[in-house]
């Protein structure tokens, strides 16, 4: 098991250091290829309430300290006390980290269907997306399959969190139960599932960050989960039939006939 764990530390390493060598080259290529007219056009199109902002930012800041936390005891780079101290951490970050969706999903039953239901239907324009996302995001290609309210990138972290999160919850409380009743054979996989669930979340957590930050083709991500709004231009351009179908305009079609989650009711104003 202590080489399985070994293992484990070392795909970590060479998958983030991977990740960030294809970030930094990715960045440099897309720059010089890409030029994008300054963000002067107002953002007006409201794709989130209050409510998935709020749950969003709380959300991300508890998975920042599970993280952080989970990184240091994985790694092994404290003492016993400092252990224990950063597993105290650790603990209390998962039970928010939980409790911040089930709130959401008790305060908002059909925002939470309709996540579930984005998060798990995939059409033919979704998997189209993922094909051709290398060639858009290198700035080799201008265009892309037109996309509902989320593309087939964010469905993809949405999926990778919530199968992760189905991982990490129950064999976190199993850890945290069992822990110092003696390292059973059950317990040492129960670790090495989550150490193993982390490592995917960890890596994928890294490319989320990139492209809703600092890829120049998302550059209204990030401020959309500020305030809510894109701006006209970036909905046509990301979320064409989203677009379309919300405010009546003559969009390109679906390869799939998949219906747009009512989860989300954005106006113009």
């Amino acid at each position: 098991m202590d080489r399985l764990f070994t293992g484990l530390r070392w795909l970590e390493i060479a998958l983030l250091a991977i990740s960030f060598i294809c970030i930094s080259v990715n960045f440099a290529i897309v720059n010089r290829r890409t030029r994008l007219a300054a963000g002067t056009e107002k953002r007006t199109v409201v794709r989130f309430g209050k409510a998935a902002i709020l749950t969003h930012w709380l959300h991300t800041i508890a998975f920042v300290f599970l993280t952080v936390t989970g990184a240091l005891l994985f790694f092994n780079l404290l003492d016993a006390n400092g252990k224990n101290d950063i597993r105290a951490v650790h603990i209390i970050a998962g039970i928010f980290f939980a409790i911040v969706p089930t709130i959401f999903l008790i305060s908002n039953p059909r925002l939470t269907a309709d996540f579930i239901k984005e998060t798990f239907r995939w059409g033919k324009d979704d998997i189209a997306w993922v094909k051709s996302a290398l060639s858009y995001y290198f700035g080799t290609s201008d265009e892309m399959p037109p996309q509902r309210r989320i593309n087939g990138g964010q469905k993809l972290w949405q999926l990778i969190v919530v199968i992760t999160a189905a991982v990490l919850l129950p064999t976190g409380l199993f850890l945290w139960f069992f822990k110092g009743r003696g390292e059973t054979s059950l317990y040492l996989w129960a670790s090495f599932t989550h150490a193993l669930a982390f490592v995917v979340v960890s890596v994928m957590f890294t490319v989320h960050l990139y492209m809703s930050m600092l890829h120049p083709r998302t550059d209204e991500s990030l401020s959309s989960m500020l305030d809510g709004k894109v701006s006209e231009s970036y909905a046509r351009q990301h979320y064409p039939l989203w677009f379309a179908e919300t405010f009546k305009r003559k969009e390109p079609k679906a390869q799939s006939q998949d219906k747009t989650p009512a989860g989300v009711q954005p106006i113009i104003k």
